[in-house]
């Protein structure tokens, strides 16, 4: 089983702290675990600036993101996915209380608990 590195375990847990609500990091926890389930990634933390985020690499190509904060995470379904592959918007505002596009033209969706992690795998190709 893969386990993360030193340094990403450092960064998971310094973004792990950053979530206060305990239905959130259920959340985070959850997608943590998860993405190293899906041998077709390359998954790991990041950080750039003061921004933490968990990202999904797919063939060399970053897919998606999920950015931690203290009351939700904000999901991304990122333009290197969104370039060759459709995401149907309308399902994911019916799945999802706030689904957004974004000004480069990358959609995100705020995931508040367990269920929403679970909900949103449904989706990565």
């Amino acid at each position: 089983m893969f386990t993360y590195s030193k340094e990403e375990t450092q960064l998971l847990l310094e973004e792990l702290d950053r979530v206060h609500i305990s239905e959130v990091r259920e959340a985070f926890l959850n997608l943590v675990t998860d993405a190293k389930t899906r041998q077709a990634y390359v998954v790991r933390p990041g950080k750039h600036g003061h921004i933490y985020d968990f990202r999904y690499y797919l063939k060399e190509k970053w897919c998606y993101a999920f950015i931690p904060n203290q009351n939700s995470l904000l999901w991304y379904f990122r333009r290197p996915l969104l370039n060759e592959c459709a995401v149907d918007i309308v399902t994911l505002q019916h799945d999802f209380e706030e689904v957004r596009v974004t000004v480069a033209k990358e959609i995100t969706v705020r995931l508040k608990n367990y269920d929403d992690a679970q909900k949103i795998t449904n989706y990565l190709i």
